[in-house]
């Protein structure tokens, strides 16, 4: 097995840590996160749970929005780079 198809392999860690960032945001979606988010509005007066809530449905988005995209182009430019290395050294032989 060569190593950029390793699970340790930096691309492949990149990628699932942005699997891990949407599948938490999707999670508390289902939950019903985004009715809670109100409460930190203060529209209405929500339980601590609600709000707790809340802020994660808040947190999960903007990491979701912000750093997944980053940590996809980021994991892509790695593997072509990988992929670029493994492709010049097969040809130098």
């Amino acid at each position: 097995m060569n190593k950029s198809s390793s699970p340790t392999s930096q691309p492949f860690i990149l990628f699932r840590l942005a699997l891990i960032i949407t599948s938490l945001f999707i999670l508390t979606h289902l939950c019903g996160g985004q009715a809670h988010v109100s409460a930190l509005a203060g529209v209405h007066a929500g339980s601590s749970g609600q709000v707790f809530m809340g802020f994660l449905y808040v947190g999960a988005y903007l990491l979701t929005i912000s750093l997944v995209p980053i940590l996809l182009i980021a994991a892509l430019i790695l593997s072509l780079t990988e992929l670029q290395k493994t492709y010049n050294r097969s040809m130098s032989y």
